[in-house]
């Protein structure tokens, strides 16, 4: 089990340090705003309420104690759980960045020597 503070160091802060970008992984002046907020309200993982084509996860009929409850890239609110529907969904989709786009892979940048 990890703390808040464990789970915001290894899920967002380490991978923006790794990845050497700057303006993602904290909340802050001039950093983008990637947010999850997550609410206390257990539910079980079902196949039709993923946003992506491929279905099969090995957590499908796993029971957890949160969820998430709203999501912001970039600043803009791009996934409400109130308001769910398959347009927020797509959007959510729309929003994420490319991954290797968003490493700066071919592109020269600092991290264009990061390899899949």
């Amino acid at each position: 089990m990890l703390d808040l503070d464990q789970l915001v160091a290894r899920g967002a802060l380490g991978p923006a340090r790794l990845h050497r970008l700057d303006d993602r992984g904290r909340i802050g002046v001039g950093a983008l705003a990637d947010l999850v907020l997550i609410e206390e309200k257990a539910w079980t993982v079902a196949e039709e309420d993923f946003a992506s084509k491929a279905k099969l996860s090995p957590y499908v009929g796993r029971t957890f104690r949160r969820r998430p409850a709203k999501v912001w890239v970039g600043g803009k609110l791009v996934f409400d759980r109130d308001r769910a529907r398959d347009e927020d969904l797509a959007a959510l989709e729309r929003a994420a960045p490319p991954p290797l786009q968003a490493l700066g892979a071919g592109g020269g940048g600092p991290a264009s020597s990061v390899c899949c």
